[in-house]
């Protein structure tokens, strides 16, 4: 991402897990599978101590995403403020679960 936050060498905080899961949601699992592969093979590529953590976060936004795409937008459930809030509320906590304890 343009403006991470870098701990260290290789244990980078930035915005790419938001990106991944609200791709999924909005445009359906390929595009989730395709933009989070790439996002795997480059934390994999920059490798540090954090590359296992950001692995399972690129793997736990897709699969999120994936999830909230097959019960709203393939049912034609309207998406209001309150499904996000509640999508991004689950998305993120279960991938600061996953930081905290791999970390």
């Amino acid at each position: 991402m343009t403006f991470p936050y870098i701990l260290q060498e290789g244990l980078i905080f930035d915005g790419r897990s938001i990106i991944l899961s609200l791709a999924t949601l909005f445009y359906g699992p390929v595009v989730g599978l395709i933009s989070g592969l790439i996002a795997l093979i480059y934390r994999i590529y920059i490798s540090g101590p954090g590359v296992y953590v950001g692995s399972l976060t690129v793997i736990i936004s897709v699969a999120l995403g994936s999830v909230f795409y097959k019960l709203f937008m393939r049912r034609n459930r309207q998406l209001d403020n309150k499904t996000l809030l509640l999508f991004n509320f689950f998305s993120q906590q279960y991938c600061s679960v996953f930081n905290v304890s791999l970390a």
